[in-house]
Order: C-alpha cells, then sequence, then structure tokens
C-alpha cells in the first residue's frame, strides 16, 4: 500500500497456519513474518527469530505458546482445526530502520487485524538512538487455519463464459479529458473475472484481493502517474493485475489483464527504418558504448524520426522497440 507520510510505517503481516492430517502423519504447522515498510524500504521479522513470547489461542484454550526467558515451548498444534480462526500474541519484537532513522517517531499504519501495543491503528512508535524499535508487542487475530488435505488450487475464470483464463483482456473508453478511475476500473475487472477453487466436490468462488491501493502501485511503477482522486491519464493500453488468495488452503493465482482503450494516449513512439551502411553499437545518453552487442551493417533497424545529440556533440537514432 501507499505510505501518507516519509513517518508512516505499513505493516504487513503474513502468516501461515495448516491443520494436521493425523491419518498421513502430516503435522500442523504455524510460521510466518511480519514486514515493516518505510519510505520504499522494507524490513521484515521472521517469528521464529525475533519474538521472545509467541502465543497462539482459539479464544479459549491456548494451542502454542513458547517463552524464551523459561525456554519454554507447549505444542499443541496437533488440535489445530482447518478453517478455524486462531489469535496469535507476539511479544518482544523489533525492527531496525537504520541510523538514518535513528531518534525519529513514526506512526505504524495496522491492517484491521492487527494491534501494536494494545493499539489498534496509527500506533506511534519511538525508536532508539540506533534506528531500532524494540520490545514491541503484536495482537494478530483471525489467523485461518488453512486445509492441509485440500491441495486444489485456484483459477481465474471468465465469468460470462466460464472458461479459464491465463491472461485477461479489457476494452474501455477514457472520458472527455482522456482519464481513468482506478476504482472503477479494478470494479469492471473484477465483473469481468473471477476466482474459483474445486472444494467439496463443486467450485466455490475465491476472493480477489487485488486492492485500488495495489493497482495505482502497479500504474505508477509503469509510469503511470495517478491523482489523488484516482484518476489518471489513460495510455493506450496497459496491465492491471488481479490476485486471489484461497482461504480454505492459501493457494494463489495471478491474472494479468491487459486495458486496451482505444481514445487512450498513444504508446507508440513514431519511428522509420534505417539501413545501417556500417557496424552500429549502443550508447548511453554521455555518448559511452553499452555492452557489445551491435547492428551489423546492410542490416534495417527501427530508429527514432530525428536524431539527438549526445554529450560529446554527435548525434545519434535513438533505437525504437514498439
Amino acid at each position: 500500500s501507499v505510505s501518507e507520510s516519509k513517518d508512516t510505517v505499513n505493516v504487513t503481516p503474513s502468516f501461515t497456519l495448516t491443520s494436521a492430517i493425523p491419518a498421513k502423519g502430516v503435522p500442523a504447522t504455524l510460521q510466518g513474518s511480519i514486514e515493516a515498510s518505510l519510505n520504499g524500504t522494507s524490513v521484515t521479522a521472521d517469528v521464529a527469530d525475533v519474538a521472545k513470547d509467541v502465543t497462539l489461542t482459539d479464544g479459549n484454550k491456548t494451542v502454542y505458546s513458547y517463552n524464551e526467558r523459561e525456554n519454554k515451548v507447549d505444542n499443541n498444534l496437533s488440535a489445530v482445526e482447518a478453517s478455524k480462526e486462531y489469535t496469535m500474541t507476539l511479544s518482544g519484537v523489533g525492527f531496525s530502520f537504520g541510523k538514518a532513522n535513528a531518534g525519529k517517531t513514526l506512526t505504524f499504519k495496522l491492517p484491521k487485524n492487527v494491534k501494536v501495543n494494545d493499539t489498534s491503528n496509527d500506533v506511534k512508535v519511538s525508536l532508539d538512538q540506533y534506528g531500532n524499535a524494540t520490545n514491541l508487542k503484536f495482537v494478530i487475530s483471525n489467523i485461518k487455519a488453512y486445509d492441509s488435505a485440500n491441495t486444489n488450487a485456484v483459477s481465474f475464470y471468465a465469468a460470462k463464459s466460464g472458461l479459464v483464463a491465463t491472461q485477461g483482456s479489457y476494452m474501455t473508453l477514457a472520458d472527455e479529458n482522456g482519464n481513468l478511475n482506478v476504482n472503477t476500473l479494478l470494479d469492471k475487472l473484477k465483473g469481468k473475472y473471477e476466482a474459483m477453487q474445486f472444494k467439496d466436490s463443486k467450485f466455490e468462488t475465491v476472493n480477489v484481493n487485488t486492492t485500488a491501493d495495489d493497482v495505482k502501485a502497479e500504474l505508477e511503477k509503469a509510469g503511470i502517474k495517478v491523482d489523488a482522486a484516482n484518476n489518471f491519464e489513460a495510455p493506450d493500453t496497459f496491465t492491471v493485475t488481479l490476485n486471489a488468495k484461497s482461504d480454505v488452503n492459501g493457494k494463489t493465482a495471478s491474472l494479468p489483464v491487459v486495458v486496451t482503450v482505444p481514445n487512450g494516449k498513444s504508446t507508440v513512439v513514431p519511428s522509420q527504418s534505417k539501413t545501417i551502411m556500417h557496424n552500429a553499437y549502443y550508447y548511453d545518453k554521455d555518448a559511452k558504448r553499452v555492452g557489445t552487442d551491435k547492428v551489423t551493417r546492410y542490416n534495417a533497424v527501427t530508429v527514432a524520426m530525428n536524431t539527438t545529440k549526445l554529450a560529446n556533440g554527435i548525434s545519434y537514432y535513438e533505437v525504437i522497440e514498439n
């Protein structure tokens, strides 16, 4: 997701709890980590390495606990039931954000099912002189146990035809200003494609968990700027990726959807074909040769309509790859 300010830390827990299959000798498992992202830099705390105390409960009883101080483990993970929700408490968790952030007070932005130091959202955390956040207490609720016995994959389907889709396509028109809206576009794509998984002798719908923030981040990574209202100038073609994750067994699927906008801004660069009369090489903006690749003489190459003068004062043609 996108940070609101330079001192905002986006926290993303990622835990996997699976039920046991006693008849096959498959034990229950608990693993995962907590990722904290600050200004595009992420640090990860793996539970097995950083938490001094770990407790997993089902609301009534404890099914797993670890106390580093007493070096004590109480493991009843065999009691974990598929599809049941559990709560995990992690104490003594720490993150290192580097000396550049020493002494700062950061705001931890949390998912709805996470608390830090018994507070839900916008938690203020002070870093020490080394840029470390220490002795944090995390409580993560609604951790759903996956069914180890269900190994079925998740797939995307075209909603109208019911056919499996490995790559999607969608055509739409930009408004009179040449813009599209992220939220509207995402709703349309979710309406055209759905994720399914086979369970109990029938196909069941799997939640497509791609958010507007995810789409915004993908567009901006492709060089497409999105404004505060989630509007953007639409190019004539771009890609949006839909993602889905099963809450039955944790299986995931992704579907890249190529969006075509007939009245969108052209992404095709004007070009022409030139026949090389001598061996030609590639150069960077400082007129220094890049790599060893070359185009041999008498071959045709697609280049820009006009030359570009580089740092050495010599004009070069830019190679175009539409």
